[in-house]
């Protein structure tokens, strides 16, 4: 094998010399890659066999080589079939540091093209040089140690590039605590754009056995830190900052956090509940879903009931308990650290069992049908055709297949009032059976049987769609929404053959919904009724979509890393609202916008630690517009501001509980008692607004906060908020549900106002009764208005937890 490859090497090298191409033609093999030096192969082939698979650009694979160079025109003439390589331009790169202005040996330096690369290494003098076909566009990637990699979305053949690499910059850390083995702790790392952290995490490493963890190559900018041990509670570090070329010192003390012991048992009874899920989530402020997530510690119970979770902040938390058979217990807790090992009882109703038949609309059992149950406060998003295919504990439903006799069977249950759904899966159904959903209420220790559940007869959908010019478009995928109880929900999808044509059901006679949908093409959703003669209208067209496309830059030209675009339609008529449209770019700095609607959209590009180079807006007109390059700048380093504050509740003085803050800026907020901080926060215009449930929203004075500055908002008192109904009805008592019901606050209330809502509008529930959950606790001006009726208005206070008003509307004045 290895003469083999030898000989094979020769031949080639002799062969490419013949046809006056470098070796680095071979490497648009798909699947392949060529390094500087001409060396093709397969990344999947074994080493001693990457000669051979080489020559699969040339000839077949396997042709055997002539045994000496000069045999290698006679081999290349006697292969028929073999394609002609393409002619190929060089193209040179020169790779020096940024801040020094000197060459940079070893920086990996790659022409990318699709799934193709054509790769090389700079030589002490920080040159490389690269065969890449002619007319074929390509990117570029530039990789080397100590400093910020550099990507460009196209490069000029045939003319030498120079790129600049900036130093990175890195993070050395440690940990300190109470908490022990810290070996194998978890350090994730966040980087800051606009307002907040992104939502998950772009490094996680481990510390050693010393504490110590390292992240390298940074870009420069602002970073958050997260550390997560199984018994110490989140720790979330803001505002790091990494400064180019330089080494960010982070000392962070991890100590252990409160424990939770407690068990779970059937409400009434010492029965324990064994294998029951414990999650326990603190409330954090400021952060995103996915650090929220970090914060949860989970357990569960044994065979005793009995469970502890570890590492708890202490103050409010979640708790979340949910039964093997689904059943689910919430509570909010509050964490202290005086009794951690006090163990706590919790309860949660009895199951019931459940068992039945599935039938066809026809009395012929439906054999292997899926039957779901869950409870109906969690099955929301079920009633649609398709049931899961899962057992899904987590989501609280429980998911069976019925015998070939169409039994099925839940041994335990939640209790309550359960939806329970029954349907053919998809590509499995014999006949037009449509799902079937139907609630039952069991009661604990229930065991309901012989239950049957009657799949109804469905219709077929179908159709054709074609262009504006008539010409039929496959692979157009079409979902099919119906009507399932009071709501639209999915009944199935199906995507267009060769002809344009799609099938899809069974679905319920009467009105359907179908969303139509393939890139290239505007999205349509067409209203059609169904029905034994078929579907109406049943023919559809898609318009070809206007895109935008472009690049965002820094002023040389390469990629803004993990920016994105943002763009606005200019409203067609004043108050009307933009539409708009978000794409984060590639890393390439490539973005897209697709499916554009013609007229003006205003671009503004962001990206972490970067402003726009441009402080107008960018404006293009599309269609006319369909390529446009952003160009950036670094933005100048800014000191993180944080901001004080006291909460109280309005008469008692005591703390706020399960506080929630917005318009924090990226900061993070911890809570002492009735005081909050805030830090982290990004400088500039911020509005705090506090938000607990049951209680008004407390919005604090904008304030403009310079870099650095520490701000104290003062304190300020809570109201609780009320229920408030009001019943309209006529002089007969009949109800009026047509009317218009306002709360408008008074302005002799404005001085001490705090809530969200100046104005009110109550909505109609049942009858002639209008409601609004959440009314601060002020004096407001109650006003109805209803056709025919003379208007009524009068001043009311809301005083008690909830508040039940009482209207009669007189016949208006002629």
């Amino acid at each position: 094998m290895a003469q083999r490859a030898s000989h094979a090497t020769a031949g080639l090298i002799a062969l490419l010399a013949i046809l006056g191409a470098s070796a680095a033609l071979l490497y648009f093999i798909p699947g392949s890659e060529v390094s500087a030096d001409g060396a093709a192969f397969d990344r999947g082939a074994p080493a001693d066999d990457r000669s051979s698979v080489a020559l699969a650009g040339i000839g077949e694979v396997g042709t055997e080589l002539p045994e000496s160079p000069g045999d290698a025109r006679t081999a290349l003439s006697g292969a028929a079939a073999a394609p002609q390589l393409p002619a190929t331009v060089g193209w040179t790169g020169i790779v020096t540091d940024r801040n020094t202005g000197r060459p940079i040996e070893g920086a990996e330096v790659t022409l990318v093209a699709g799934d193709c690369r054509v790769a090389g290494t700079t030589d002490p003098r920080g040159r490389v040089r690269l065969e890449w076909p002619v007319d074929t566009a390509a990117q570029l990637e530039v990789d080397h140690p100590g400093h910020v990699g550099a990507r460009r979305p196209a490069v000029e053949l045939g003319v030498e590039l120079e790129i600049a690499l900036a130093p990175s910059g890195g993070i050395d850390g440690s940990l300190a605590g109470d908490v022990l083995g810290v070996a194998g702790t978890v350090v994730r790392l966040w980087s800051f754009a606009g307002s907040r952290y992104r939502g998950e995490p772009e490094f996680v490493v481990e510390a050693d056995a010393a504490g110590r963890f390292t992240f390298d190559d940074l870009e420069p900018g602002d970073y958050a830190v997260g550390v997560a041990h199984a018994h110490a509670p989140l720790l979330f570090e803001t505002g790091v900052f990494v400064v180019e070329g330089e080494r960010t010192e982070l000392a962070l003390t991890l100590n252990s956090g409160t424990v939770l012991a407690g068990r779970v048992q059937i409400a009434g009874t010492p029965e324990p509940i064994a294998g029951a899920s414990v999650s326990v989530r603190p409330e954090r402020q400021g952060a995103s879903e996915s650090v929220e997530e970090l914060a949860t510690r989970v357990a569960t119970t044994g065979v005793d009931g009995r469970f502890q979770v570890w590492g708890l902040t202490v103050g409010p938390a979640e708790l979340v308990i949910r039964a093997p058979w689904g059943a689910r217990l919430r509570a909010r807790l509050d964490l202290s650290a005086a009794e951690p090992e006090a163990e706590r009882t919790f309860q949660i109703s009895a199951p019931a069992s459940l068992a039945g038949q599935v039938v066809t609309a026809d009395g012929t059992p439906a054999a292997l049908a899926h039957v779901s149950i869950a409870r109906e406060a969690d099955a929301r998003g079920l009633e649609w055709a398709e049931v899961l295919p899962a057992d899904g504990k987590e989501t609280g439903v429980l998911v069976t297949t019925c015998d070939g006799s169409g039994m099925f069977a839940f041994e335990a249950v939640p209790s309550g009032t359960m939806l329970l759904l029954a349907a053919y899966p998809a590509g499995e159904r014999s006949d037009a059976s449509q799902p079937v959903f139907q609630r039952i209420r069991l009661t604990p220790r229930e065991a309901r049987a012989n239950i049957i559940v009657t799949l109804a007869a469905g219709l077929s959908i179908g159709g054709v769609v074609t262009d504006p010019d008539g010409t039929p478009i496959d692979g157009v995928s079409v979902a099919v929404e119906a009507r399932s109880g009071r709501s639209w929900s999915e009944w199935g999808t199906a995507t267009t053959d060769a002809g344009g044509r799609f099938q899809a059901g069974p679905v319920p006679a009467g009105s359907a919904l179908l969303t139509l949908e393939k890139i290239g093409f505007e999205r349509a959703r067409v209203r059609v009724t169904v029905d034994a003669q078929g579907t109406t209208p049943d023919e559809f067209e898609l318009v070809p979509a206007i895109s935008l496309s472009g690049w965002l830059v820094d002023r040389y030209g390469f990629a803004v890393r993990g920016g994105g675009v943002v763009a606005s339609s200019t409203p067609p008529s004043p108050g009307a609202r933009p539409t708009t449209r978000f794409d984060r770019a590639d890393e390439y700095g490539r973005f897209e916008f697709e499916r554009l609607f013609p007229g003006e959209w205003t671009l503004k590009p962001w990206a972490s630690g970067w402003v726009s180079a441009n402080p107008n807006p960018v404006l293009v007109h599309v269609p006319e517009d369909s390529f446009r390059v952003l160009e950036m700048e670094p933005a100048p380093r800014i000191e993180r501001s944080s901001v004080t504050g006291e909460l109280v509740l309005r008469g008692t003085g005591a703390a706020v509980e399960g506080l929630r803050f917005n318009g924090v800026n990226g900061g993070s907020v911890a809570i002492e008692g009735t005081r909050f901080r805030v830090t982290g926060m990004a400088s500039g215009r911020a509005r705090i607004i506090a938000r607990a449930k049951g209680l008004e929203s407390v919005y604090f004075d904008a304030v403009d906060l310079a870099p650095g500055v520490q701000l104290d908002l003062g304190r300020r008192e809570v109201r609780r908020t009320s229920a408030v109904e009001v019943a309209v009805v006529d002089k007969q008592g009949r109800a009026l549900t047509r009317a218009r019901v306002y709360l408008f606050i008074l302005p002799a209330e404005k001085g001490g106002w705090g809530h969200g809502d100046r104005v009110i509008r109550l909505r109609r529930r049942s009858g002639g009764t209008y409601r609004h959950e959440s009314v601060a606790r002020y004096a407001w001006r109650l006003r109805v208005t209803h056709a025919g009726k003379q208007v009524w208005s009068k001043v009311v206070r809301i005083a008690k937890v909830r508040e039940r008003i009482r209207v009669v509307m007189q016949t208006a004045r002629k």
